[in-house]
């Protein structure tokens, strides 16, 4: 591959990292307002796949970075 395609691959991966991060933030985010405003709305099922899909999220993203 030529050096521009790796180096827009590259801000392409990183761009969609921060996006997966914001993902996992604004998860993390409902949770705790849920909790703490809704709490018969909020179960612990919920709670925990809440959680788990934040994880997924932020290690999909940590693997997304590119290396320098």
């Amino acid at each position: 591959m030529c050096h521009k395609c790796v180096v827009k691959n590259a801000k392409r991966r990183e761009k969609l990292a921060a996006v997966l991060l914001d993902l996992a933030k604004y998860v993390l985010t409902a949770i705790a307002a849920a909790s703490l405003f809704a709490k018969e709305v909020m179960t612990w099922g919920t709670a925990i796949l809440s959680f788990v899909l934040a994880i997924a999220l932020l290690t999909t993203a940590w693997f997304l970075i590119p290396s320098d």
